[in-house]
């Protein structure tokens, strides 16, 4: 009966060190690099987010298999942590060797013990440590440290990071905007043409929107809607319509790269009935250079971005004459959590001019 109940409690070890090697490989393996990939993911619909993690999972060298099999997982991981994590990863940039980068965070977070590993231990065999520690005559100096340490780690990351710093390091025209479509002809008049526009302006850094073939201050552009015919007729390229032929639209193929932002005060919008922009730039755009070979992308070479307030603005391209323009009146619609939104908004309220000074394409960005 003893020989049966020690064998009984051998083999209830074993099963839990086997749990605790998958806790081990599910950390390493899916929760490091679900921490890079949080910026990467951020406002991105699930289908596209698993693009974009499977390229940033080739990135860090893991061979196509690797990357095929682990980027469903990271996905839905890096889609539940908040992109605040990714400050956790911050310092880790500024390493001699970048493959230290990644295989830092994999040690860091495979070194954390399953939840309630030594009480789920003592409860099958309370004499676990004695039996462990039979014979050796050094202990090993490093060990696993408990979940609970970690959770703590990631929490208190968040709040500094949504507080203070994120905060302080968004770009604040650099989210995701939306609205209705207008023809606005010489005299300023806008004939809507029942077709809407998403763009999503990305302002890459150490932490914010660190996303594959993003490597400048870029625009994502993407129409829909009923009126795609008038679209194409004013030379808007297929890349940017919503459901073209094609069942698959490569992501770098409706991004356009912003190469020079020049600022004016005090634009007049063209037809629209607000006062006055606070900030209107010019936007001297080129194709996405991760399509390099390539040639008739369709991204316009110039492009209005006005500014009315924190969330409303209005975008423009020159139609095939000088006297017609394709615009649209945007509404921010927001990749940021709300406290980041509030905090930005209540800043860019108290001095608009300022926040898009020090903080906005064509100003120097800084440390982001």
């Amino acid at each position: 009966m003893e020989v049966t109940m020690e064998s009984l409690t051998h083999k209830k070890m074993e099963r839990l060190k086997l749990w605790a090697g998958l806790w081990t490989f599910f950390m390493a393996f899916i929760v490091a690099p679900a921490l890079f990939c949080t910026s990467a993911i951020e406002g991105e619909s699930f289908a596209t987010s698993v693009e974009l993690v499977g390229s940033m999972l080739h990135s860090f060298g893991a061979p196509n298999f690797l990357a095929s099999t682990l980027q469903l997982p990271v996905t839905m991981v890096a889609k539940i942590l908040p992109v605040s994590t990714s400050t956790l990863i911050m310092p880790l940039l500024f390493l001699p060797f970048t493959w230290l980068a990644v295989v830092v965070p994999m040690l860091i977070c495979g070194y954390v013990e399953l939840p309630f590993y030594r009480e789920m231990k003592t409860k099958i065999d309370p004499d676990w440590q004695i039996k462990e520690n039979e014979g050796v005559i050094v202990k090993a100096k490093v060990s696993g440290y408990p979940f609970s340490i970690f959770v703590t780690l990631l929490m208190i990351t968040c709040l500094i990071s949504v507080f203070f710093i994120m905060p302080s390091i968004r770009t604040p025209i650099a989210d995701n905007w939306s609205g209705e479509v207008y023809i606005s002809d010489s005299q300023g008049r806008l004939t809507p043409i029942d077709a809407k526009l998403d763009i999503r302006i990305y302002d890459p850094g150490y932490v914010t929107d660190r996303k594959p073939y993003v490597s400048t201050s870029s625009l994502y552009i993407e129409f829909s809607g009923n009126g795609i015919g008038k679209l194409k007729a004013l030379g808007i390229n297929d890349n940017f319509i919503e459901g073209r032929q094609t069942d698959h639209i490569y992501y770098p193929s409706r991004l356009c790269e912003i190469d020079k932002a020049n600022a004016q005060k005090d634009r007049k919008p063209y037809g629209i009935s607000l006062p006055y922009f606070i900030k209107n730039y010019f936007l001297h755009t080129s194709d996405n250079e991760f399509l390099g070979g390539y040639s008739n992308l369709g991204c316009p070479k110039v492009m209005h971005f006005g500014i009315s307030d924190f969330n409303n603005a209005q975008f423009a391209i020159n139609g095939p004459t000088d006297n017609h323009y394709l615009v649209a009146k945007l509404k921010r619609d927001s990749r940021w959590n709300w406290i980041e939104r509030l905090m930005i908004g209540n800043k860019f309220i108290k001095n608009p001019e300022e926040t898009l000074e020090h903080s906005a394409l064509g100003a120097p960005f800084g440390y982001r």
